[in-house]
């Protein structure tokens, strides 16, 4: 048996800056130009609402696009895993919650009013959506993966008032989020030691009916949502350029609303990175809006 130690596939820091541009700014991993269309409608993807809202007018289609918005996400994809008790995979699935923000002013009686916007001090203050991160870790020994593993990944839900001087306040509120993954890994035939992954989100929340509006329906959904994965003892395939004996498993993948591509330095096959927006193998960030986009300050992009 052979200890991970320091082994590449434990760490997602070099993978960071593409996964937090994918998390807030999806087109920042497109051209930027300013007349891009991308980046004209900032509409997200990855966005995984609750199933009753999604399939009011029937089932989704199970295809690749992740601009599509449903109650699921699935990734499949081809692994090499060597033997050892110490095989393990690391997956790491990271998404927003839409948080509110109401400026309210205050009136006679203490009473408060929401506002688009309110003039404190010289300062503006505005009502819409905000985003807050969310990650959720699981480690899991490999050889429980063919048995299949379930965890809930959901977000609670909260409040928190600000004042505004005497003359108004801001209140924040999220709505809890409920969701599970479900992850499974199935051996290959004839090939030893080569595995189909199978990492699946759900949306499980089944309090938002048919008939709720869309913006009511992005209160209880995972937004911009994606996975990481690694782990020790494990090398992952291309599916944009599979070797020669994983064509036939590769082929046998079915990716929906999302699709995985080799991520980290370009020729390691130690991370995936599976994202709602089309990608090539070792996506890279560019600099192009600049500024540090986890403040969780902007407007929802939705």
């Amino acid at each position: 048996m052979t200890g991970c130690g320091d082994e590449a596939g434990t760490d997602f820091a070099p993978l960071r800056a593409v996964a937090d541009a994918l998390l807030y700014e999806g087109y920042q991993l497109h051209p930027c130009r300013e007349s891009s269309p991308r980046n004209l409608v900032r509409r997200q993807s990855g966005v995984l609402a609750p199933r009753p809202w999604v399939e009011r007018n029937g089932p989704v289609a199970a295809v690749v696009a992740g601009s599509v918005e449903s109650w699921r996400q699935q990734t499949e994809c081809v692994v090499e895993a060597r033997e050892g008790d110490d095989v393990t995979l690391r997956a790491r699935i990271r998404f927003l919650q839409t948080q509110g923000k109401s400026v309210e002013r205050r009136g006679p009686g203490g009473r408060y009013t929401g506002v688009e916007s309110l003039d404190v001090d010289g300062t503006r203050h505005l009502s819409f959506d905000e985003a807050v991160p969310h990650e959720a870790d699981l480690v899991v020994p490999f050889g429980d993966l063919v048995d299949g593993f379930t965890a809930g990944i959901g977000a609670p839900g909260g409040e928190e008032t600000s004042a505004l001087g005497a003359v108004g306040r801001v209140v924040r509120r999220r709505w809890p989020l409920e969701a599970v993954a479900r992850l499974r890994a199935e051996p290959v035939e004839g090939q030893d030691g080569v595995y189909r992954l199978r990492v699946r989100i759900e949306n499980t929340n089944t309090a938002i009916g048919p008939g709720a509006s869309r913006a009511v329906a992005l209160r209880q959904a995972l937004i911009a949502t994606h996975i990481l994965l690694g782990g020790c003892g494990l090398r992952f395939v291309s599916l944009l350029k599979p070797p020669e004996w994983a064509r036939r498993p590769v082929a046998a993948c079915q990716n929906i609303h999302t699709f995985p591509v080799l991520a980290g330095p370009y020729g390691s096959r130690e991370h995936l990175l599976s994202a709602p927006i089309p990608l090539y193998d070792y996506p890279q960030s560019t600099p192009c809006s600049g500024g540090d986009r986890r403040d969780a300050t902007e407007p929802l992009p939705v």
